[in-house]
């Protein structure tokens, strides 16, 4: 027996009810949720910059893939031409702040430097830095403002430069004569390579500028810091939801950052004994080199443990190779 049209129109009518109630049931919570969050916002005074509108979950993602394969940054200009010259993007949990103009930088940068003075520490980049903060992801503190006076005044002077003349000299001549034989060794049409011999001269100027001495492991060392450079530039799903202990188990960054953590550890912890080694047996150079002024300033009190040092000293060997050839 075929129902009659009554029938059917009460079983439409009784779904129809049904899916009213439970979409009712589902966009209860989020409701909710968007009317605490608006009365923290009066409570607090916060009034976040505009922004792209969101997806739940991945937040602004989507914004930044491009099918017409676009940059990254040519999407944000495009977005920040829409939005304004400070928006507020959402990386999954991450809130991401845009500055896009020069306005909005100084804004940032200079005028409440202090707020902005605290780098955010994602999953990778605490495990690449968990054992010595250094001072370009220290928390704002007395420690970081110790820690930024010593590499001002001594590891970035003039003065500090300069003493490093003979250094630079020595390196440069070791350069030009390693030039002048792989020409010689070669016939007229095969060339040099010189951004190898060049990378080979920028690190050994830079590692005898600061711990006095060529690296040992030299390839060890530029093959780790490639990789720090490759794991702190790009987000793994553990930078994006810190959260989720699911996308910490999915995401191999950052047990990729923990081992390069070693070994980056491991090769500065035997760069410093080196070092010490040299200096107790009086083989070591007459001039005082930025590890001597790190270690000195630890037995003269200032609270710098191993861990830091080896963190001053990663950035130090970045920054200097910077310095020393200007």
């Amino acid at each position: 027996m075929l129902p009659t049209k009554e029938l059917v129109g009460q079983d439409l009518q009784y779904s129809y009810y049904h899916y009213l109630v439970f979409s009712a049931v589902l966009l209860l919570p989020l409701l909710v949720l968007k009317l605490r969050l608006r009365q923290r916002k009066d409570k607090d005074g916060n009034n976040p910059p505009p922004g792209p509108w969101r997806l739940p979950v991945i937040g602004s993602l989507h914004h930044l893939v491009s099918l017409a394969g676009a940059l990254p940054h040519h999407v944000m200009r495009d977005l920040a031409g829409r939005h304004g010259p400070l928006m507020l993007l959402r990386l999954g949990e991450l809130p991401l702040v845009v500055a896009s103009s020069a306005e909005a930088a100084m804004a940032v940068m200079k005028t409440h430097d202090a707020a902005f003075a605290t780098r955010p520490q994602t999953a990778t980049l605490r495990a690449l830095t968990k054992d010595g903060l250094g001072v370009i992801y220290a928390p704002n503190s007395d420690h970081w403002r110790q820690l930024r006076k010593l590499v001002t005044t001594e590891l970035l002077s003039a003065r500090r430069v300069k003493g490093l003349r003979v250094t630079r000299e020595a390196e440069v001549s070791s350069l030009v004569a390693s030039i002048a034989s792989a020409s010689a060794s070669r016939s007229c049409k095969e060339p040099v390579n010189l951004s190898s011999l060049l990378s080979r001269f920028v690190t050994d100027v830079t590692t005898r500028s600061v711990v006095g001495d060529w690296i040992t492991e030299r390839e060890a060392y530029l093959e780790a810091k490639r990789q720090v450079v490759k794991m702190a530039a790009k987000f793994s799903l553990a930078d994006l939801f810190p959260s989720s202990r699911l996308a910490r188990m999915c995401s191999g960054g950052v047990r990729q950052a923990e081992a390069c953590n070693r070994e980056i550890n491991r090769i500065m912890g035997k760069v410093i004994e080196d070092h010490q080694a040299r200096r107790s047996a009086g083989t070591g150079g007459k001039e005082e080199v930025i590890l001597d002024v790190l270690l000195r300033t630890q037995i003269d009190g200032v609270p710098l443990d191993m861990g830091t040092i080896r963190a001053v000293i990663l950035v130090s060997l970045s920054l200097f190779s910077q310095s020393t050839t200007d």
